[in-house]
């Protein structure tokens, strides 16, 4: 898609009385956010970038990620913990 259907999408949205948030510009995509009737968050997005700008960031995804990761640990919760436990069938 492209920017203005973004913004389109927006108008609509809003119109039917959504809250929506945006259009944000992420530098690669321009997005906005809203909840759908059982509260979950959606997006709608569009790029904004080109063919080589793309390849660089799939070059560095794997390095971006873990630098991402390694400085955001997550919550020491059980919550969060892989737990083999038998189920019953």
């Amino acid at each position: 898609g492209t920017v203005a259907e973004v913004e389109e999408w927006k108008t609509r949205l809003e119109a039917g009385g959504l809250d929506v948030v945006g259009v944000t510009d992420h530098e690669f995509v321009k997005s906005i956010y809203f909840f759908d009737p059982n509260g979950v968050r959606l997006e709608i997005t569009c790029e904004v970038i080109g063919e080589s700008e793309r390849q660089d960031h799939r070059d560095a995804a794997a390095a971006d990620l873990k630098a991402w990761t390694d400085t955001r640990p997550a919550p020491p919760t059980e919550f969060y913990r892989f737990k083999k436990e038998p189920v019953d069938a």
